[in-house]
């Protein structure tokens, strides 16, 4: 059954993501239509309407990879071409068949498919589609992450296939190739991980990951579990050596020489008791004044106000990340678009706002 949400949810998706692409055609879902083949009839993932007379008849693929053999995209290309436009809609004058895939399709696939008339959206497409919409960005991660298992390499020995109904078949797989989008891949593995305890020590692996791309040019000598003498252990710590304007500031401004980082894989979000306990592994002559939390839900009230409280009376600065902050400055690392607006903002925000 989860596998079937997860191949529904899917759908539900690209067809949200096409009419936003169509914003002239009205797609409807789930169209059975007879093939003419000994009575045989055959069920179309989405078909859209135009006003032109043209029919958009969509085949939707789910996989557990983001690589998959030619031959499955062959055999989808053989079910599309199978669809006979008037068996949909008589008065349709053409057709333009589409094939949407959550892997990403090789430039030799993408020629094969072109070569069929065969339009495809692949892994790639999808984002391009999502463009700048927070909303459809998020469900697309999240969507693909239920999709693509995390992995710590670019090799998957082996993969599953999903349909829309929640058929599965085990295939073998080659190795992925290097990503043109690390960042949004990172982003797929870090939804991946499930929330709650038995996520966390997965949690802090996808996090400082995900960090490390971010600010591999700005943050060197990256630690993970240090004990201090105190006995409490840090999630994990890195030094500032970049010369970035944003941590440079935090140098000027705050003393920092190290940026300690929290992993809270709380199903809330983190209260005013996280913040305590963080502030007691800062420590101003040592140069570690700074915090940053990452958690699935963010800070509620009283621990913004508890952050405030820390700056005000010590000196020390805490901010809180979402997973939706992560993965918007990943996929603007991809882009090559400035990735700290969301960390300037938001102690902006703090500062400006903390009363005496």
């Amino acid at each position: 059954m989860a596998d079937f949400n997860v191949g529904r949810l899917y759908e539900t998706l690209v067809r949200d993501l096409l009419e936003q692409r169509f914003v002239e055609v009205e797609f409807s879902e789930r169209v059975r239509i007879d093939t003419g083949i000994g009575g045989f009839r055959f069920q179309v993932d989405l078909v859209g309407r135009r006003s032109d007379g043209t029919l958009i008849v969509v085949e939707i693929k789910a996989y557990r990879s983001l690589e998959v053999p030619t031959s499955w995209l062959l055999r989808a290309i053989e079910t599309l071409k199978r669809i006979d436009m008037s068996a949909i809609d008589e008065t349709a004058i053409l057709i333009r068949r589409l094939l949407v895939i959550s892997a990403r399709a090789s430039q030799e696939q993408k020629r094969r498919l072109l070569e069929s008339n065969i339009d495809v959206i692949d892994f790639d497409g999808l984002y391009e589609l999502a463009g700048t919409d927070v909303e459809l960005l998020s469900r697309l991660d999240a969507s693909i992450g239920s999709l693509v298992e995390a992995s710590s390499g670019d090799a998957r020995p082996s993969a599953e296939i999903i349909d829309v109904n929640g058929r599965q078949k085990s295939v073998r797989v080659r190795s992925v190739q290097p990503s043109k989008t690390p960042g949004a891949d990172l982003c797929v593995a870090l939804r991946a991980v499930p929330v709650g305890k038995k996520g966390a020590g997965a949690f802090e692996t996808a996090v400082q990951t995900c960090l490390e791309h971010l600010f591999s040019d700005q943050l060197t000598a990256w630690t993970k579990q240090r004990v201090l003498d105190n006995g409490l252990r840090v999630d994990f710590a890195a030094k500032i050596t970049g010369n970035h304007e944003f941590w440079l500031d935090l140098v000027r401004d705050f003393g920092a020489r190290y940026v300690v980082f929290e992993c809270k894989n709380y199903r809330k979000a983190i209260d005013q008791g996280q913040v305590y306990s963080t502030e007691k592994y800062l420590f101003l002559p040592a140069k570690r004044s700074v915090g940053i939390f990452i958690s699935p839900n963010g800070a509620d009230k009283g621990a913004l106000a508890a952050m405030k409280g820390a700056v005000r009376e010590t000196g020390k600065l805490m901010v809180s990340l979402t997973i939706n902050d992560v993965c918007d400055m990943l996929h603007k690392k991809d882009a090559g678009d400035e990735i700290y607006e969301t960390l300037s903002g938001k102690i902006d925000e703090m500062l400006l706002t903390i009363s005496r």
